[in-house]
């Protein structure tokens, strides 16, 4: 595994299941698969860049990832029509925003 792209670090507010929030900086990270590869235990599914490229892409080719709903304070992040085009079909994409803890309330 390994990773295609990243957004910069913004602030961020993470509410968990629990009502609390954890305060930090959040980002988009992008990271491939090759085909066989297996995912780290704890981690959810990636999907072929063929089905990204059917189902995920803007208009203009690019990939926006919005946050995750429990995610305050990042905008959608855009990954760049350039780099999707250059990664084979068979290649999967692990996306995936990050929460870098700075503070619980």
């Amino acid at each position: 595994m390994r990773v295609i792209f990243e957004t910069p670090p913004v602030p961020a507010v993470d509410t968990l299941p629990d009502g609390r929030t954890v305060r930090g900086t959040a980002r988009l990270v992008v990271r491939t698969l090759e085909p066989g590869e297996e995912l780290p235990l704890g981690c959810p599914s990636a999907q072929p860049v063929s089905r990204w490229r059917s189902t995920s892409l803007a208009g203009n080719g690019s990939m926006p990832v919005p946050p995750v709903p429990h995610l305050i304070g990042p905008a959608v992040a855009t990954v760049p029509r350039e780099l999707i085009e250059a990664l084979p079909d068979d290649v999967r994409l692990f996306v995936q925003w990050e929460l870098k803890p700075g503070g619980t309330t």
